[in-house]
């Protein structure tokens, strides 16, 4: 044994130096104890700071812990709880949840302590996250929370809030994340619990980044920033400087942003997380493309995609995509620029399929129901311990005693009776209100089918007539055949894409309409064009307003490219307290009395009335024309 505790020594000498005061004490005194059981559990205390420990180092302490504890099967499950960790970190996650999996069961057949289960339950939550089963995620979380409530234990409460959060912002739900992040800051004003978990705040800054609330995001990531320094929390504290840095881009002062990403890499290094690399990967690009350096940032970006398909990190892989589109962009590449836009759109409706949002509202519910049901419980536990204290008193106040419980509990069925009546009513209501709606939508949809494609397809009977009876020019005949068969594919292939959506968001809309105008407008090089996109609030439309909207923004830009000479397109998408699209030539202008007559204005009129829409044409500055449609951003 006494061999043993020296080579053990040997080997954490030979270590790399610690990476804080507090990491860097307890290897102290590693070195200078000798029992076993002293060394085991000061390794135990090591690798629970595993977030500012790179992989490497983390396994170093795993073996030697391997080496130190004996029999001891719970605290050897303890040390084992730190290898989910190790494998998260080196993004092998299914083995991760494989040994969440395991280690759960272990720790019951061994009766551990409910702490020790919950370590296991909160790394697998993790792992999850990472792993982008969101869904999965979020379920684990609520059981976590719940069983955290009931034994009263507020850092475990308080990192149960912190990942529903992280999994609300991996779908880009950030003001459910708030949601979440609030109840947690608000469930204890004890800062050492804060100090256990700063991405309380971190994630709370970011969250406020996404929405555009840039001083509310800068007072956040401060206090984040604050407090991993406090807990020598080096993976958090790199993640603040990285929001702080995207806060700064975009408030354009790119000396601080770019300090503050200096930081976060110096940092990170410290630490060699592969799961925030690529996010560092992606934000340093995004600076480069906003510096002109895009060729730079082109080349990065195409290395961190390279290692997030390698890694298979899908949301990491969309970011990076992103950054690469906005560095094609910047550098006016618009055949790559139209390729990558085109892989982003597939890969975000594989994300957004994987992790359906009505499946997570019915864990929240789920979630809250089951809530009640402990509460109910509890109250009914609590009644019993008064009906057993009362045993010692008098068989008057016994008697008294029982016939109130006994009415008590009738009044509780009869309650509980009431409550179930009610919840299955609502759930009628809720069913009855579902299906008209959905029948309605498809109605409306039907009807815009038919309205469009009737048409096209009478058309095409009139020139097939026309053709076998030979009247007319049959080289204009087939030609006007092959558009309006074009424009039936067109409209159809339109209408599939906002069907297969239960919603679309803004930014969806955005980057279709943007895919179809690049395809669009290499057809016409002589014209340029620019689009300018200012979305803080990313509302979501149903499938039936996001078909008319894009129907309208097609129609406005062939009639500025088949009836105004222009050279010059200029596209604008606001969104905030509420949302504009604005679509601008510097052609010829338009002629007010002769141009409301067409069938394309009127039926660009009658979908803006049917959708509570505003539309309006009028003269632009350059002397062409300019289309603005707008709406509220209350769905």
């Amino acid at each position: 044994m006494r061999y043993l505790s020296t080579i053990i020594l040997f080997v954490i000498a030979n270590l790399s130096s610690a990476q804080t005061v507090q990491l860097n004490q307890l290897k102290n005194a590693l070195n200078k104890t000798q029992g076993l059981d002293q060394q085991g559990d000061l390794i135990l205390s090591i690798c629970q700071q595993n977030y500012s420990l790179a992989p490497d180092t983390l396994l170093h302490y795993l073996n030697l812990g391997k080496q130190v504890i004996g029999a001891n099967a719970c605290k050897r499950i303890q040390l084992e709880v730190f290898e989910i960790v190790y494998f998260s970190k080196i993004n092998n996650v299914d083995m991760a949840i494989q040994k969440a999996n395991a280690l759960h069961k272990m720790a019951l057949e061994n009766n551990c302590s409910p702490s020790t289960v919950q370590k296991i339950d909160i790394e697998k939550c993790r792992a999850l996250i990472r792993n982008y089963q969101n869904k999965e995620g979020i379920e684990q979380a609520f059981k976590i929370l719940q069983v955290a409530e009931q034994n009263k234990d507020t850092a475990t409460v308080v990192q149960a809030y912190v990942l529903l959060s992280w999994a609300n912002m991996e779908l880009e739900k950030y003001a459910e994340s708030i949601k979440w992040l609030e109840k947690g800051i608000a469930y204890t004003s004890n800062k050492k619990y804060f100090i256990m978990h700063p991405a309380s705040y971190v994630n709370l800054a970011s969250c406020y980044n996404n929405l555009g609330e840039f001083d509310k995001a800068l007072v956040a990531v401060e206090k984040g920033i604050e407090l991993a320094k406090e807990g020598e929390n080096l993976a958090i504290h790199a993640n603040a400087l990285n929001v702080k840095a995207d806060i700064y881009l975009k408030l354009n002062n790119t000396k601080l942003a770019q300090s503050n990403l200096e930081q976060a890499l110096l940092v990170r290094e410290r630490i060699g997380d592969i799961y925030y690399v690529l996010s560092d990967m992606g934000q340093l690009s995004y600076f480069y493309a906003s510096n002109g350096q895009t060729q730079k940032g082109i080349d990065l970006a195409k290395k961190g995609i390279q290692m997030a398909e390698k890694s298979k990190q899908l949301p990491k892989l969309i970011y990076l995509y992103s950054a690469l589109a906005e560095n094609y962009k910047r550098s006016d590449r618009s055949s790559e620029l139209a390729a990558t836009l085109t892989t982003m759109l597939a890969l975000k409706d594989s994300l957004y399929q994987n992790n359906s949002v009505k499946a997570i509202a019915e864990l929240e519910g789920k979630y809250e129901y089951q809530k009640k049901e402990n509460t109910i419980l509890q109250q009914h536990y609590e009644l019993n311990q008064s009906r057993y204290i009362a045993i010692g008193l008098t068989i008057l106040l016994i008697l008294a005693i029982l016939l109130f419980f006994s009415v008590y509990k009738n009044y509780q069925y009869i309650q509980k009776r009431k409550m179930d009546n009610m919840l299955k009513e609502q759930r009628r209501i809720s069913e009855a209100a579902i299906l008209s709606a959905e029948e309605k939508e498809r109605k409306r949809i039907a009807a815009d089918l038919h309205d469009n494609l009737g048409a096209h397809a009478a058309a095409i009977s009139s020139g097939v007539k026309y053709f076998k009876e030979g009247i007319y020019n049959q080289s204009d005949i087939l030609l006007q055949l092959d558009s309006n068969a074009k424009d039936i594919v067109n409209h159809l292939n339109d209408t599939i894409w906002v069907l297969k959506n239960e919603k679309l968001r803004f930014t969806n809309l955005a980057d279709r309409f943007k895919l179809w105008l690049q395809r669009l407008l290499l057809n016409y090089p002589e014209i340029r064009y620019h689009i300018h996109e200012e979305i803080s609030n990313n509302i979501e439309l149903t499938p039936h307003k996001i078909l008319h909207l894009f129907l309208m923004l097609k129609e406005s830009v062939n009639n500025a490219i088949r009836h105004s000479k222009c050279n010059d397109l200029s596209i604008s998408f606001k969104s905030e307290k509420e949302w504009h699209i604005i679509i601008e030539d510097n052609g010829i202008g338009i002629d007010a009395t002769k141009a409301m007559e067409g069938n394309g204005i009127a039926n660009m009129k009658q979908r803006a009335k049917e959708s509570d829409w505003q539309i309006t044409w009028v003269e632009a500055p350059s002397g062409g024309t300019r289309v603005e449609i707008s709406g509220t951003t209350i769905n």
